[in-house]
């Protein structure tokens, strides 16, 4: 029935204008401990300043601050879970009166910055002011630097509505502690004191690190399940660092394929040799914590092997795990080049920060690493080219293209891109137009490919009759299937050299 009934002019749209959207190709899941922080909390990382403050110092108890670390001198987007059993804030501190009679204040660290040992030896410092009847009130490091200043604290019943009294000045602005007034006084106890007590409890094991998935919202996911929602949480690398437990990768590995969009950046142990390393991913090891199976996903990769940092925070130097590196090298290939590159060579593997290796295999031993079914990327130190990741395999087995990890992530973003932008479609009439609607939806798209040396130009994209059947259509759905031949990476130059004696003639 026409909804033109009066005479009159009018108006339709009709939007033709969908499109592929964009989507952040290099956001990267990570799961730690740390000294101070959100527990169980997925929590946005941009910049390291920023995990600094918010997670607390590096340390050699906590690697993988070193790997978000690393990895964020490339990316840009890192999601956070920090885990463990982070037992006790540190205790309040209390200053008092002038003549050492009455408690006056009580100085906290902030309950939302998370429990653990963070902020064991801090200080509060009160000393008189500049100004008579003022005070000046620092709050110091454990290694008594100076971290926050307040002058011209003023306090008392008669100050309370000043602009510096010690709760409006202090908690208005401190970014490290609040006060509270327990009892009103007019002078204060000159003193420094320490806060103790702070605990991060005992160490993590691979019960936190894997965590639960909960009941939400009644409870809430931990740990690694907190990445399991692909709609609430958009990732498409996670790791672990240092964890490399056999029951900590395989749930990581499981995930990832769940969701299927996100690869696992999977570590080893340190102090392996290369053949100990082979064994330990073909399931061949008898070492704690190895794998009783061979890994065999597209969803996983693994590199070989730790790698020496400099510490500029400690002034020294120290040897962690490669995971952070490796998705620093991801982060840097999707940036300059595209995900369709491979993320390794000179080009784009270089690890520039990292100072030395553990080991640097040799050509003989970089060969047994990626052939004959074996799956390490190794990292190599070239002289006179620097530290590089020398190796772009999935953790794959089988025959098949997706033994390529450029292959692999170019895969998980063209399903997820197709996933997203086919939503449009939804609810629409099964027909004749919906159909060429998806094929012009998704053309532009795979051009875009071609000329970036992502696919070859012969890809088809299929969304008719012969694929929506009378059968599919009576069950509500709509099928299209689309056929493209990823470009693959050249790994190794072969040139022939022709050796003919003189006199020879070649024809132009």
């Amino acid at each position: 029935m026409s909804q033109y009934v009066a005479p009159g002019a009018y108006t339709r749209v009709q939007d033709f204008s969908a499109y592929v959207p964009a989507l952040a190709t290099t956001t990267c899941g990570m799961v730690l401990t740390a000294t101070k922080g959100p527990v169980n909390v997925l929590t946005l990382i941009t910049n390291e300043g920023q995990l600094q403050e918010t997670f607390g110092p590096y340390s050699a108890s906590h690697l993988g601050l070193y790997a978000a670390q690393a990895y964020l001198r490339q990316g840009n987007m890192l999601w956070v879970v920090r885990v463990g059993t982070y037992a006790q804030y540190v205790t309040e501190i209390t200053v008092k009166d002038d003549a050492g009679d009455v408690d006056a204040l009580e100085f906290s660290v902030p309950a939302d910055v998370g429990p653990g040992s963070w902020a064991t030896g801090w200080k509060i410092s009160v000393a008189d002011g500049v100004r008579a009847n003022t005070y000046t009130i620092s709050v110091l490091d454990s290694s008594n630097r100076t971290m926050e200043v307040f002058d011209q604290i003023v306090v008392g019943t008669a100050n309370v509505d000043a602009l510096n009294y010690v709760t409006t000045r202090i908690n208005g602005s401190s970014n490290f502690i609040s006060v509270s007034v327990l009892a009103e006084t007019n002078d204060l106890e000159a003193s420094i004191q320490t806060f103790v007590g702070g605990d991060d409890g005992s160490p993590a094991d691979a019960g936190d690190y894997i965590g639960l998935a909960g009941t939400p919202p009644i409870s809430s996911a931990t740990g690694m399940q907190l990445f399991a929602n692909c709609e609430a949480v958009d990732i498409n690398m996670l790791a672990v660092p240092g964890q490399y437990d056999s029951s900590i990768v395989s749930a990581g590995l499981t995930l990832c394929e769940t969701r299927g969009d996100s690869m696992y950046i999977a570590d080893l142990p340190s102090d392996m040799t290369v053949t100990q390393a082979v064994d330990w991913t073909n399931g061949d090891s008898v070492a704690s914590g190895a794998p009783a199976a061979a890994w065999n996903t597209p969803y996983g990769c693994v590199s070989y092997n730790w790698v020496t940092i400099f510490d500029s925070l400690n002034n020294t130097e120290v040897m962690v795990p490669n995971s952070g590196h490796v998705a620093g090298v991801f982060a840097l290939t999707d940036n300059t080049r595209g995900v369709n590159f491979a993320p390794a060579g000179e080009r784009r593997g270089r690890m520039t920060d990292v100072l030395d290796l553990e080991y640097s295999p040799t050509l003989g031993e970089r060969g047994y690493m990626g052939t004959s079914g074996n799956i390490i990327n190794p990292i190599v130190s070239f002289p006179s080219k620097g530290i590089i990741l020398y190796g772009q395999q999935t953790m794959y087995r089988s025959n098949s293209v997706l033994t390529d990890i450029s292959v692999q992530r170019q895969l998980m973003v063209i399903k997820k891109l197709i996933a997203t932008s086919t939503l449009y479609l939804v609810f629409e009439p099964n027909d004749s137009t919906t159909w060429q609607q998806y094929i012009n939806l998704l053309s532009p798209y795979f051009r875009e490919l071609a000329s970036e040396r992502a696919i070859e130009p012969d890809y088809t994209i299929l969304c008719d009759d012969t694929t929506n059947t009378a059968a599919r259509i009576a069950r509500k759905e709509l099928h299209g299937v689309v056929s493209y031949t990823p470009i693959r990476a050249a790994e190794k130059i072969i040139t022939t050299i022709t050796l003919t004696p003189n006199g020879a003639i070649f024809d132009a």
